[in-house]
């Protein structure tokens, strides 16, 4: 992706239009997680299914899918989703914010894409009432996990693993 920069970063929602889009970042940032783990990671996850994921994503109040764009280029999206939970055994109920994806084009980062989705996200999650703002992020993505911290986030809870031959 070639992007003339003007150091304009703004947010916006996303659209229909963008899908496309969309879908050739979901495939940059699904490409990273499958070179880094292609034991759990599907060699090609962008396509056709993506695009009535997306389209599902534009249509549903629970979720909140927000574009980055430089120079009127989309660059970047975000995807969270509210969710409340009631009270169980051991936790209390809440509402809060999960980011399921973040994605900046590779030929932007640090120009400031990702902060500026994440301040959309924060604001957004203000305005549904949430207590917070929670992601996962896989422990091969020593840049990502760098950047939450940065941004202010900190580790909550950390997901160990096994395999099994």
């Amino acid at each position: 992706m070639t992007i003339e920069r003007d150091g304009t970063i703004r947010t916006r929602p996303a659209t229909g239009q963008d899908i496309p889009i969309l879908q050739g970042l979901l495939s940059e940032l699904h490409s990273q997680h499958y070179d880094a783990m292609p034991e759990r990671f599907l060699p090609q996850a962008a396509g056709e299914l993506d695009s009535k994921f997306f389209q599902g994503c534009l249509g549903d109040p629970s979720q909140h899918l927000v574009v980055a764009e430089e120079k009127g280029q989309v660059v970047g999206y975000a995807r969270a989703q509210c969710r409340s939970n009631p009270d169980g055994v051991a936790h209390r109920a809440r509402t809060f914010v999960e980011v399921h994806e973040i994605v900046v084009s590779e030929a932007v980062r640090g120009a400031g894409a990702g902060k500026r989705l994440m301040e959309d996200v924060v604001a957004w999650a203000r305005r549904q009432k949430a207590s917070g703002v929670e992601l996962s992020v896989y422990a091969f993505n020593g840049d990502a996990l760098a950047f939450y911290r940065r941004i202010g986030m900190s580790d909550m809870r950390i997901t160990l693993a096994m395999a099994l031959d």
